[in-house]
């Protein structure tokens, strides 16, 4: 859900007495920070809780993707999930992956750390398929990020920003359907901008066959009626 439809769920709600929404639930990790811009914000002024998924990039900021290393997971193949391959997001795992050997803790405490260190995140999805994973993340739970390394990360990843994308991501039909996209040049047939719902079908009602009546003019309309004179007073005279 995009931030303007949160702002309009909410005064919706307000409007008309409805119960509004207490929580969102956006993607949110190191390598995809789009909602820093307009959903965590939002979500803080109108007291809603994020509860983010996907803090590890979906198994991206686990180290096990490596830029120039081939993997024999069915995810990162060519048939796969292309999010795996995208070498900009490689690229930026390899600086997070030096990163956190230079701090000496694994990088996938590093992700689970960063995810939950923005005040409008109210908690993280981990999402575990293994007890090995399940332990691997809570033993990371008391780690902290000061303020330099948060500035290290906003280097490589700057605020507000993603690298490229994951295929699962919401992204709406105003992206998703080209037709939302683009004008429609004069010669496609209507037929086919109803059925993406950018034209509505109206149906024009049927004129009338009588004439109405001609109104009377409105500037005569408005004027006032002309004043009748008085006659002239009488005076009495006394003898």
């Amino acid at each position: 859900m995009r931030g303007s439809e949160i702002v309009e769920a909410q005064w919706m709600a307000e409007r008309r007495g409805f119960e509004r929404f207490r929580t969102e639930q956006p993607n949110y990790s190191i390598l995809d920070r789009e909602i820093e811009r307009e959903i965590l914000p939002v979500a803080e002024r109108y007291g809603m809780g994020t509860l983010v998924y996907s803090p590890l990039a979906g198994g991206t900021l686990t180290g096990r993707y490596r830029s120039g290393q081939e993997n024999d997971n069915f995810r990162s193949t060519r048939t796969g999930m292309r999010h795996f391959r995208d070498e900009r997001r490689l690229a930026a795992v390899e600086q997070l992956v030096a990163l956190a050997e230079e701090l000496g803790v694994k990088l996938t405490h590093l992700a689970m750390t960063f995810a939950i260190a923005h005040p409008g995140v109210t908690s993280a999805i981990a999402g575990p398929r293994t007890m090995e994973q399940l332990e691997d993340t809570l033993a990371g739970v008391d780690l902290a990020l000061s303020d330099e390394v948060l500035d290290r990360i906003d280097a490589i990843v700057p605020p507000g920003e993603s690298i490229g994308a994951m295929d699962m991501v919401y992204r709406g039909p105003q992206v998703g359907a080209a037709a939302l996209r683009r004008r429609p040049p004069r010669s496609v047939p209507p037929a086919d901008l109803r059925r993406h719902g950018v034209v509505r079908r109206v149906r024009r009602k049927p004129r009338p066959r009588l004439r109405t009546p001609r109104m009377p003019s409105p500037r005569r309309h408005r004027r006032r009626p002309a004043r009748t004179p008085r006659p002239p007073p009488v005076r009495w005279r006394r003898c």
